[in-house]
């Protein structure tokens, strides 16, 4: 049984190195370097929350993370970016959807307005299936890059 839960950002960033390093693997490939110190920040000015699933042994196997602030063009709303959501491949499905919908629920519930959403361009049926009409998510906008 899977069990899915907000944890303190405190116990997260310690406790969830491996997981990191597998999505930053699986996503960013060979020149994944995580910026452990970004994350500590955002720990200590209390602008990162995370939303944890773990097995019956208490082992991460998927998180998700969101970088709370006010919103740019609209003040008065606080935003949620979600700037990392991993599963095990294992547990990809149903865990990823549970770790969502609590993330909605805790956020929704302490006055978050929008939740942002990044999916990679390589995951087009990610995309689609945050954007079915069961999970409410529409197309905002496209993301560029340009390396320098």
């Amino acid at each position: 049984m899977i069990t899915v839960v907000e944890e303190p950002g405190e116990l997260c960033v310690g406790t969830l190195c491996q997981l990191f390093h597998e999505h930053g693997k699986e996503v960013v490939g060979p020149g994944f370097n995580l910026n452990m110190c970004t994350f500590v920040d955002a720990v200590r000015f209390k602008t990162i929350r995370f939303f944890v699933a773990r097995n019956e042994q208490a082992e991460a196997v998927g998180y998700a993370c969101f970088n709370i602030y006010k919103d740019t063009m609209r003040a008065q709303d606080t935003i949620a970016d979600c700037q990392a959501i991993y599963v095990k491949p294992e547990h990809r499905g149903i865990v990823s959807i549970k770790l969502i919908r609590l993330a909605e629920q805790v956020l929704k519930a302490d006055g978050i307005r929008r939740i942002y959403m990044h999916v990679p361009a390589a995951t087009p049926k990610v995309a689609e299936m945050f954007m079915k009409p069961k999970m409410g998510y529409k197309l905002l906008e496209v993301t560029m890059e340009k390396e320098l």
